[in-house]
């Protein structure tokens, strides 16, 4: 009953989310990934830390790599950004063209 609750709470969440439309609306395939200086920081008492620093990327269907990096190098945060799970501070994420990151 309580995973029930929590499932719907998360629910309402994501639909006042400002990427619900993207995440929601029909699309096809994606096929091109693209940074453009998109880096992201957090506000840690009253500081800014920075969780991944300026990054250019561009990632063509098909294409595999791999993200390597020390512990809070931003490998967590990169796929979160590509996921639109996290918002980045700055720079543009592009999908096929089309700038996502707004």
């Amino acid at each position: 009953m309580r995973a029930r609750l929590n499932l719907a709470e998360v629910t309402k969440q994501v639909a006042s989310c400002h990427c619900a439309d993207f995440l929601t609306r029909p699309h096809k395939v994606r096929s091109v990934i693209e940074f453009h200086n998109v880096h992201k920081t957090y506000r840690v008492a009253g500081k800014e830390i920075p969780a991944l620093h300026p990054t250019n990327l561009r990632v063509d269907d098909g294409q595999v790599f791999g993200i390597i990096g020390h512990s809070g190098a931003g490998k967590s945060t990169l796929l979160r950004l590509i996921n639109r799970l996290e918002t980045p501070s700055g720079g543009q994420i592009v999908v096929d063209g089309e700038d996502v990151t707004a």
